[in-house]
């Protein structure tokens, strides 16, 4: 099931570097490597949302 997943981001990333390159944003360059990177990987985000009861964080 991650694998779908990790196409989209690297797809996602390839966009970005069109995008980054036909608007000159070069500032956004090492970020989108780093993502590029990370998609790559075989690496996994393990995320945990904390706040009080009836909070929002469903929501988010």
């Amino acid at each position: 099931m991650s694998k779908p997943f990790a196409i989209n981001i690297i797809e996602l990333t390839i966009l970005l570097k069109e995008l980054s390159a036909r608007f000159n944003l070069d500032s956004l360059r090492q970020e989108i490597s780093a993502c590029e990177s990370f998609a790559s990987s075989p690496a996994k985000i393990d995320i945990a949302v904390f706040g009080r009861f009836k909070a929002g964080k469903s929501s988010f």
